[in-house]
């Protein structure tokens, strides 16, 4: 984006990185949207005390942990100042892995996907209030990919 445009994003993006970069976080936490992650181990291994012979087929729960009540106060609100540095989630360790495993085999576009939303949310919601239609209430329905199991409404207006 270039122009004036191109200067109030860049500008506006460095000064709510940080904090866009949390309500990201949050929101993949919430979401679960790939509640699942598959290797094959490699090696023999122990997982948990528990010997894993090479060869042996894992599914990490990725929902799981992101919902746990050990790691997690209120687990089903959402709070992006849970990923704020300084508090205990900023590292975010194996509770929060919305891209698999921190390993060789992490998704090797996540850092292409966290920029790619943050320039797609910050200039729509420049341009636009989105407010979700009363009365709904979202459930959702695992698979491959997470999704809701029926449509979610909402008002999109221009902002001035």
């Amino acid at each position: 984006v270039g122009g004036e445009c191109g200067d109030r994003l860049r500008t506006y993006t460095s000064n709510t990185g940080t904090y866009l970069r949390q309500v990201l976080d949050e929101t993949l936490r919430l979401s679960t949207l790939g509640p699942y992650a598959a290797r094959i181990s490699e090696t023999d291994t122990k997982v948990a005390g528990h010997c894993v012979p090479a060869q042996t087929f894992i599914v990490q729960a990725l929902g799981v942990a992101s919902k746990s009540e050990e790691s997690w106060d209120n687990v089903e609100s959402f709070d992006p100042d849970r990923f704020a540095p300084g508090s205990p989630h900023a590292k975010r360790g194996l509770e929060f892995c919305p891209f698999g495993v921190p390993s060789r085999r992490k998704c090797p576009g996540y850092l292409f996907s966290y920029l790619e939303v943050s320039v797609f949310a910050t200039i729509l919601l420049h341009r636009f209030s989105i407010v979700p239609v009363e009365g709904q209430t979202v459930e959702q329905v695992h698979g491959l990919v997470t999704e809701p199991k029926e449509e979610i409404y909402v008002y999109i207006r221009p902002r001035e």
